[in-house]
Protein backbone atom coordinates (compact mmCIF):
# COMPACT_ATOMS: atom_id res chain seq x y z
CA UNK A 1 0.00 0.00 0.00
CA UNK A 2 3.15 2.26 1.13
CA UNK A 3 4.41 1.96 -2.18
CA UNK A 4 1.80 2.12 -4.11
CA UNK A 5 1.40 5.85 -2.18
CA UNK A 6 4.13 6.71 -3.07
CA UNK A 7 4.39 5.71 -6.54
CA UNK A 8 0.98 7.71 -7.13
CA UNK A 9 2.19 10.90 -5.20
CA UNK A 10 5.45 10.31 -7.81
CA UNK A 11 3.19 11.11 -10.76
CA UNK A 12 1.12 13.09 -9.46
CA UNK A 13 4.10 15.68 -8.61
CA UNK A 14 5.39 15.05 -12.08
CA UNK A 15 2.45 16.05 -13.97
CA UNK A 16 1.81 19.33 -11.65
CA UNK A 17 5.50 20.40 -11.63
CA UNK A 18 7.71 18.80 -14.03
CA UNK A 19 7.12 20.95 -17.04
CA UNK A 20 9.13 18.44 -18.95
CA UNK A 21 8.79 17.14 -22.28
CA UNK A 22 7.45 13.55 -22.18
CA UNK A 23 7.00 13.56 -18.03
CA UNK A 24 3.29 12.91 -17.79
CA UNK A 25 4.63 8.82 -18.26
CA UNK A 26 8.16 9.22 -16.01
CA UNK A 27 9.86 10.85 -14.19
CA UNK A 28 12.61 13.76 -15.83
CA UNK A 29 15.91 12.48 -16.69
CA UNK A 30 18.28 13.99 -14.37
CA UNK A 31 20.66 16.57 -15.71
CA UNK A 32 23.63 13.88 -15.64
CA UNK A 33 21.74 10.99 -18.20
CA UNK A 34 24.29 9.23 -20.29
CA UNK A 35 22.46 10.91 -23.47
CA UNK A 36 23.97 14.44 -21.80
CA UNK A 37 27.58 13.00 -21.14
CA UNK A 38 27.77 11.74 -24.70
CA UNK A 39 27.22 14.89 -26.48
CA UNK A 40 28.96 16.59 -23.72
CA UNK A 41 32.38 16.30 -25.62
CA UNK A 42 31.10 17.51 -28.91
CA UNK A 43 30.31 20.91 -26.69
CA UNK A 44 33.37 21.25 -25.33
CA UNK A 45 35.31 20.88 -28.67
CA UNK A 46 32.90 23.36 -30.10
CA UNK A 47 33.47 26.27 -27.47
CA UNK A 48 37.44 25.15 -27.96
CA UNK A 49 37.28 25.78 -31.94
CA UNK A 50 35.01 29.13 -31.07
CA UNK A 51 37.93 29.77 -28.55
CA UNK A 52 41.18 29.22 -31.37
CA UNK A 53 39.87 31.89 -33.69
CA UNK A 54 42.76 33.98 -34.60
CA UNK A 55 40.83 37.22 -34.27
CA UNK A 56 41.45 38.44 -30.83
CA UNK A 57 38.72 41.27 -30.78
CA UNK A 58 35.86 38.78 -32.22
CA UNK A 59 36.87 36.39 -29.97
CA UNK A 60 36.85 38.62 -26.76
CA UNK A 61 33.42 39.80 -28.36
CA UNK A 62 32.25 35.89 -28.75
CA UNK A 63 33.69 35.65 -24.89
CA UNK A 64 31.53 38.19 -23.26
CA UNK A 65 27.71 37.53 -25.38
CA UNK A 66 28.53 33.78 -25.02
CA UNK A 67 27.94 34.43 -20.88
CA UNK A 68 24.57 35.81 -21.62
CA UNK A 69 23.31 34.52 -24.68
CA UNK A 70 22.55 30.41 -24.93
CA UNK A 71 25.35 28.81 -27.09
CA UNK A 72 23.19 26.29 -29.78
CA UNK A 73 25.38 23.47 -29.36
CA UNK A 74 25.25 23.27 -25.76
CA UNK A 75 21.73 23.60 -25.53
CA UNK A 76 20.15 20.72 -23.01
CA UNK A 77 19.00 17.74 -24.73
CA UNK A 78 15.88 17.52 -22.84
CA UNK A 79 13.79 21.14 -23.14
CA UNK A 80 11.17 21.84 -20.37
CA UNK A 81 7.66 21.70 -22.23
CA UNK A 82 5.46 24.50 -20.77
CA UNK A 83 2.08 24.44 -19.41
CA UNK A 84 -0.37 27.06 -19.31
CA UNK A 85 -2.82 26.09 -15.95
CA UNK A 86 -5.19 29.02 -15.56
CA UNK A 87 -7.07 27.82 -13.11
CA UNK A 88 -4.18 27.35 -10.33
CA UNK A 89 -2.60 30.95 -11.30
CA UNK A 90 -6.16 32.45 -10.76
CA UNK A 91 -6.57 30.75 -7.45
CA UNK A 92 -2.88 31.29 -6.48
CA UNK A 93 -3.52 34.26 -7.03
CA UNK A 94 -6.33 35.02 -4.96
CA UNK A 95 -4.32 34.13 -2.15
CA UNK A 96 -1.78 36.70 -3.19
CA UNK A 97 -4.74 39.51 -3.13
CA UNK A 98 -6.32 37.89 0.22
CA UNK A 99 -2.40 38.26 1.80
CA UNK A 100 -2.15 42.00 0.32
CA UNK A 101 -5.66 43.24 1.57
CA UNK A 102 -5.12 41.37 4.97
CA UNK A 103 -1.51 43.05 5.58
CA UNK A 104 -3.14 46.24 4.89
CA UNK A 105 -6.46 46.09 7.01
CA UNK A 106 -4.42 45.05 10.04
CA UNK A 107 -0.81 46.58 9.82
CA UNK A 108 -1.71 49.26 8.06
CA UNK A 109 1.48 48.58 5.87
CA UNK A 110 1.73 47.95 2.03
CA UNK A 111 2.64 44.71 0.91
CA UNK A 112 5.59 44.91 -0.95
CA UNK A 113 8.74 42.46 -1.09
CA UNK A 114 11.17 44.80 -2.42
CA UNK A 115 10.62 47.19 0.00
CA UNK A 116 11.06 44.90 3.04
CA UNK A 117 14.14 43.44 1.26
CA UNK A 118 15.56 47.32 0.26
CA UNK A 119 15.04 48.58 3.69
CA UNK A 120 17.61 45.22 5.36
CA UNK A 121 19.74 45.91 3.23
CA UNK A 122 19.70 49.75 3.66
CA UNK A 123 20.16 49.52 7.72
CA UNK A 124 16.33 50.60 8.21
CA UNK A 125 16.09 46.75 10.14
CA UNK A 126 12.65 46.86 11.73
CA UNK A 127 11.03 43.85 13.77
CA UNK A 128 7.96 44.42 10.93
CA UNK A 129 10.64 43.65 7.87
CA UNK A 130 12.37 40.88 9.56
CA UNK A 131 9.24 38.60 10.33
CA UNK A 132 7.83 38.97 7.00
CA UNK A 133 11.20 37.77 5.16
CA UNK A 134 11.03 34.93 8.15
CA UNK A 135 7.66 34.08 6.81
CA UNK A 136 8.48 33.78 3.41
CA UNK A 137 11.67 31.88 3.89
CA UNK A 138 9.09 29.43 6.50
CA UNK A 139 7.00 29.08 3.69
CA UNK A 140 9.33 28.07 1.13
CA UNK A 141 11.15 26.08 3.50
CA UNK A 142 7.64 23.88 4.02
CA UNK A 143 6.39 24.26 0.42
CA UNK A 144 9.50 22.21 -0.63
CA UNK A 145 9.10 19.74 1.71
CA UNK A 146 5.42 19.40 0.12
CA UNK A 147 5.86 19.71 -3.46
CA UNK A 148 9.73 18.94 -3.69
CA UNK A 149 9.36 19.09 -8.02
CA UNK A 150 7.85 22.57 -7.76
CA UNK A 151 10.79 24.60 -8.29
CA UNK A 152 13.14 25.06 -11.85
CA UNK A 153 16.33 23.01 -12.28
CA UNK A 154 17.96 25.46 -14.42
CA UNK A 155 20.54 24.30 -17.67
CA UNK A 156 23.80 25.20 -17.93
CA UNK A 157 22.64 27.57 -20.72
CA UNK A 158 20.52 29.52 -18.24
CA UNK A 159 24.29 31.05 -16.79
CA UNK A 160 25.34 32.67 -13.56
CA UNK A 161 26.86 35.25 -15.46
CA UNK A 162 22.77 36.01 -16.83
CA UNK A 163 21.20 35.30 -12.96
CA UNK A 164 23.63 38.16 -11.72
CA UNK A 165 23.65 40.53 -14.10
CA UNK A 166 19.49 40.36 -13.88
CA UNK A 167 19.78 40.57 -10.38
CA UNK A 168 21.41 43.55 -10.65
CA UNK A 169 19.21 45.33 -12.65
CA UNK A 170 15.93 44.09 -10.66
CA UNK A 171 18.00 45.06 -7.43
CA UNK A 172 18.61 48.65 -8.85
CA UNK A 173 15.53 48.90 -10.68
CA UNK A 174 12.95 48.16 -8.00
CA UNK A 175 14.95 50.53 -5.09
CA UNK A 176 14.74 53.33 -7.88
CA UNK A 177 11.25 52.58 -8.82
CA UNK A 178 10.32 51.95 -5.10
CA UNK A 179 8.51 48.85 -5.84
CA UNK A 180 8.22 45.54 -8.06
CA UNK A 181 5.58 43.03 -9.28
CA UNK A 182 4.28 42.64 -5.55
CA UNK A 183 4.55 46.42 -4.45
CA UNK A 184 3.29 47.91 -7.69
CA UNK A 185 2.07 45.60 -9.91
CA UNK A 186 -0.76 44.08 -6.73
CA UNK A 187 -1.05 46.56 -4.03
CA UNK A 188 -0.43 49.65 -6.04
CA UNK A 189 -2.52 48.46 -8.75
CA UNK A 190 -5.61 47.28 -6.37
CA UNK A 191 -5.67 51.19 -5.19
CA UNK A 192 -5.78 52.37 -8.81
CA UNK A 193 -2.30 54.21 -8.67
CA UNK A 194 -1.73 55.68 -12.04
CA UNK A 195 1.93 55.55 -11.15
CA UNK A 196 1.78 51.71 -10.25
CA UNK A 197 0.14 50.91 -13.44
CA UNK A 198 2.45 53.03 -15.92
CA UNK A 199 5.41 51.08 -13.92
CA UNK A 200 3.86 47.95 -14.39
CA UNK A 201 3.28 48.33 -17.97
CA UNK A 202 7.10 49.80 -18.90
CA UNK A 203 8.63 46.51 -16.68
CA UNK A 204 6.24 43.97 -18.84
CA UNK A 205 7.54 46.07 -22.28
CA UNK A 206 10.94 46.38 -21.09
CA UNK A 207 10.73 42.64 -20.02
CA UNK A 208 9.38 41.73 -23.59
CA UNK A 209 12.10 43.57 -25.52
CA UNK A 210 15.15 42.07 -23.28
CA UNK A 211 13.76 38.34 -23.32
CA UNK A 212 13.20 38.26 -26.76
CA UNK A 213 16.39 39.48 -27.81
CA UNK A 214 18.88 37.85 -25.07
CA UNK A 215 16.73 34.80 -26.44
CA UNK A 216 16.07 33.70 -22.59
CA UNK A 217 13.79 31.53 -23.65
CA UNK A 218 16.36 29.41 -25.24
CA UNK A 219 18.92 29.68 -22.50
CA UNK A 220 15.96 28.42 -20.01
CA UNK A 221 15.79 25.26 -21.81
CA UNK A 222 12.29 26.13 -23.00
CA UNK A 223 11.05 23.57 -25.79
CA UNK A 224 10.00 25.41 -28.79
CA UNK A 225 5.95 24.01 -28.24
CA UNK A 226 2.83 25.06 -27.50
CA UNK A 227 2.29 25.63 -23.69
CA UNK A 228 0.31 22.70 -22.68
CA UNK A 229 -3.60 23.64 -21.47
CA UNK A 230 -3.44 21.95 -18.36
CA UNK A 231 -6.77 22.05 -15.69
CA UNK A 232 -6.57 21.47 -12.46
CA UNK A 233 -6.89 17.74 -11.13
CA UNK A 234 -8.95 17.44 -7.97
CA UNK A 235 -6.14 16.84 -6.39
CA UNK A 236 -4.89 20.18 -7.15
CA UNK A 237 -7.76 22.00 -7.18
CA UNK A 238 -8.39 20.60 -3.00
CA UNK A 239 -5.13 21.66 -2.51
CA UNK A 240 -5.88 25.44 -3.70
CA UNK A 241 -8.93 25.75 -2.08
CA UNK A 242 -7.67 24.85 0.97
CA UNK A 243 -4.74 27.04 0.76
CA UNK A 244 -7.33 30.11 0.06
CA UNK A 245 -9.46 28.81 2.50
CA UNK A 246 -6.49 28.93 5.19
CA UNK A 247 -5.66 32.36 3.82
CA UNK A 248 -8.56 34.08 4.34
CA UNK A 249 -9.49 31.99 7.92
CA UNK A 250 -6.35 33.28 9.07
CA UNK A 251 -6.28 36.85 8.13
CA UNK A 252 -10.16 37.05 9.81
CA UNK A 253 -8.51 35.19 12.71
CA UNK A 254 -5.65 38.21 12.77
CA UNK A 255 -8.14 40.35 12.69
CA UNK A 256 -10.39 39.32 15.38
CA UNK A 257 -7.25 39.15 17.52
CA UNK A 258 -6.33 42.85 16.60
CA UNK A 259 -9.67 43.61 18.16
CA UNK A 260 -10.12 41.58 21.25
CA UNK A 261 -6.06 42.43 22.00
CA UNK A 262 -6.08 46.12 22.00
CA UNK A 263 -3.41 46.60 24.65
CA UNK A 264 -1.30 44.55 22.33
CA UNK A 265 -1.37 46.05 18.75
CA UNK A 266 2.41 44.94 18.04
CA UNK A 267 2.40 41.49 18.77
CA UNK A 268 -1.04 41.03 16.50
CA UNK A 269 0.60 42.77 13.86
CA UNK A 270 4.09 41.36 13.72
CA UNK A 271 1.91 37.47 13.56
CA UNK A 272 0.47 39.34 10.55
CA UNK A 273 3.71 40.09 8.81
CA UNK A 274 4.63 36.23 9.61
CA UNK A 275 1.57 34.78 8.27
CA UNK A 276 1.32 36.91 5.18
CA UNK A 277 4.71 36.08 4.05
CA UNK A 278 4.12 32.63 4.26
CA UNK A 279 1.17 33.00 2.85
CA UNK A 280 2.86 34.65 -0.16
CA UNK A 281 5.66 32.67 -0.62
CA UNK A 282 2.73 29.35 -0.56
CA UNK A 283 0.96 30.98 -3.03
CA UNK A 284 3.93 31.67 -5.55
CA UNK A 285 4.78 28.21 -5.03
CA UNK A 286 1.50 26.98 -5.69
CA UNK A 287 0.82 29.02 -9.35
CA UNK A 288 4.86 27.92 -10.41
CA UNK A 289 5.84 31.60 -10.50
CA UNK A 290 8.82 30.18 -8.58
CA UNK A 291 10.15 29.00 -12.20
CA UNK A 292 11.98 31.21 -14.12
CA UNK A 293 10.61 29.19 -16.94
CA UNK A 294 7.27 30.38 -16.38
CA UNK A 295 7.92 33.94 -15.92
CA UNK A 296 10.33 33.94 -19.08
CA UNK A 297 7.36 31.86 -20.99
CA UNK A 298 5.35 34.93 -20.61
CA UNK A 299 7.38 37.36 -21.52
CA UNK A 300 8.76 35.43 -24.47
CA UNK A 301 5.90 36.56 -26.90
CA UNK A 302 7.37 35.91 -30.33
CA UNK A 303 8.43 32.16 -28.71
CA UNK A 304 6.08 28.82 -29.44
CA UNK A 305 5.72 28.33 -26.13
CA UNK A 306 4.23 31.74 -25.11
CA UNK A 307 2.34 31.14 -21.72
CA UNK A 308 -0.49 33.32 -20.08
CA UNK A 309 -0.06 31.77 -16.71
CA UNK A 310 1.56 34.84 -15.14
CA UNK A 311 -1.46 37.02 -16.79
CA UNK A 312 -3.83 34.82 -14.84
CA UNK A 313 -1.68 35.13 -11.58
CA UNK A 314 -2.11 38.73 -11.46
CA UNK A 315 -5.83 38.77 -12.63
CA UNK A 316 -6.38 36.60 -9.42
CA UNK A 317 -4.62 38.77 -7.17
CA UNK A 318 -6.21 41.93 -8.34
CA UNK A 319 -9.75 40.21 -8.23
CA UNK A 320 -9.24 39.98 -4.54
CA UNK A 321 -6.87 43.47 -3.75
CA UNK A 322 -8.80 45.45 -5.68
CA UNK A 323 -12.49 45.75 -3.89
CA UNK A 324 -10.37 45.05 -0.51
CA UNK A 325 -8.02 48.31 -1.36
CA UNK A 326 -10.83 50.03 -2.20
CA UNK A 327 -13.44 48.96 0.89
CA UNK A 328 -10.51 50.19 2.79
CA UNK A 329 -9.42 53.38 1.20
CA UNK A 330 -12.59 54.71 -0.33
CA UNK A 331 -15.59 53.43 1.48
CA UNK A 332 -13.72 53.34 4.32
CA UNK A 333 -15.28 50.43 6.05
CA UNK A 334 -13.15 50.52 9.20
CA UNK A 335 -11.83 53.85 9.94
CA UNK A 336 -8.35 53.01 10.69
CA UNK A 337 -6.18 49.42 10.50
CA UNK A 338 -6.73 47.03 13.41
CA UNK A 339 -3.03 47.02 14.63
CA UNK A 340 -1.80 50.77 13.80
CA UNK A 341 -3.18 54.49 13.40
CA UNK A 342 -3.33 54.75 9.90
CA UNK A 343 -3.05 53.46 6.54
CA UNK A 344 0.39 54.00 5.03
CA UNK A 345 0.33 55.59 1.20
CA UNK A 346 3.11 57.01 -0.63
CA UNK A 347 3.72 60.22 -0.36
CA UNK A 348 5.38 60.40 -3.85
CA UNK A 349 2.75 60.23 -6.62
CA UNK A 350 4.52 61.87 -9.45
CA UNK A 351 5.41 60.07 -13.04
CA UNK A 352 8.95 61.23 -13.13
CA UNK A 353 12.27 60.04 -14.68
CA UNK A 354 12.98 58.26 -11.59
CA UNK A 355 9.67 55.60 -11.90
CA UNK A 356 10.90 55.21 -15.35
CA UNK A 357 14.35 54.66 -15.13
CA UNK A 358 13.25 52.21 -12.38
CA UNK A 359 10.79 50.26 -14.42
CA UNK A 360 13.12 50.04 -17.27
CA UNK A 361 15.98 48.35 -15.30
CA UNK A 362 13.61 46.14 -13.71
CA UNK A 363 12.36 45.16 -16.65
CA UNK A 364 15.07 44.19 -18.34
CA UNK A 365 16.59 42.48 -14.98
CA UNK A 366 13.11 40.31 -15.22
CA UNK A 367 13.18 39.55 -19.16
CA UNK A 368 16.72 38.35 -18.66
CA UNK A 369 16.61 36.33 -15.76
CA UNK A 370 12.84 35.39 -15.28
CA UNK A 371 13.23 36.24 -11.33
CA UNK A 372 11.83 38.83 -9.03
CA UNK A 373 12.39 40.09 -5.67
CA UNK A 374 9.61 37.62 -4.29
CA UNK A 375 10.13 34.00 -5.92
CA UNK A 376 14.01 34.89 -5.75
CA UNK A 377 13.61 34.57 -1.81
CA UNK A 378 11.55 31.25 -2.02
CA UNK A 379 13.74 29.91 -4.24
CA UNK A 380 16.84 30.52 -2.66
CA UNK A 381 15.44 29.16 0.25
CA UNK A 382 13.68 26.07 -0.98
CA UNK A 383 15.84 25.13 -3.72
CA UNK A 384 19.18 27.13 -3.82
CA UNK A 385 21.19 26.70 -7.24
CA UNK A 386 23.90 28.28 -8.43
CA UNK A 387 22.03 30.70 -10.75
CA UNK A 388 19.12 31.72 -7.67
CA UNK A 389 21.75 32.55 -5.34
CA UNK A 390 23.90 34.82 -7.65
CA UNK A 391 20.66 36.38 -8.62
CA UNK A 392 19.85 36.95 -5.20
CA UNK A 393 23.35 38.18 -3.97
CA UNK A 394 23.30 40.51 -7.14
CA UNK A 395 19.78 42.10 -6.04
CA UNK A 396 20.74 43.05 -2.60
CA UNK A 397 24.20 44.10 -3.82
CA UNK A 398 22.21 46.40 -6.27
CA UNK A 399 19.63 47.76 -3.71
CA UNK A 400 22.57 48.27 -1.77
CA UNK A 401 23.98 50.06 -4.42
CA UNK A 402 21.18 52.65 -4.99
CA UNK A 403 21.09 53.34 -1.61
CA UNK A 404 24.91 54.71 -1.60
CA UNK A 405 24.31 56.41 -4.30
CA UNK A 406 21.01 58.06 -2.94
CA UNK A 407 23.31 59.38 -0.21
CA UNK A 408 26.10 60.63 -2.19
CA UNK A 409 23.22 62.70 -3.86
CA UNK A 410 21.31 63.92 -0.87
CA UNK A 411 24.56 65.01 0.71
CA UNK A 412 25.51 67.93 -1.94
CA UNK A 413 22.11 68.92 -1.67
CA UNK A 414 22.02 69.04 1.96
CA UNK A 415 25.61 71.04 2.30
CA UNK A 416 24.31 73.32 -0.54
CA UNK A 417 21.40 74.39 1.91
CA UNK A 418 23.37 74.68 4.87
CA UNK A 419 25.61 77.33 3.18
Amino acid sequence: MQAATSTGVSRLNCVLHKEQLGCSSKRRPSAHTAQSWQQLPSALSFQRSLSYRPAQIHASLHAVAGAILPAQAAAAPLATQLQFTPVTALVGGLVLGVAAVGKYAITGRILGVSGALKGLVQGKIQSWRVLFTAGMLAGAYIAVGVTPDAFDVLPATYTVARASLGGVLVGLGSAIGNGCTSGHGISGNARLSLKSAVYTVIIIAAGVVVATITRSAAAAGIAAQPAMLMWAGPDVANSGALLLASSLLTVLGLARAGQEFTREPKAVALATELATGAMFAFALVYTGMVRPTKVIGFLSVTHPAWDLTLLFVMAGALLMALPGFQLLLRRKIISKPYCAQDFELPIANKIDLQLVTGAVLFGAGWGLSGICPGPAVVAAAAMPSSQVLAFVAAMLAGMMLQGMLAGLLANPKAESAAA
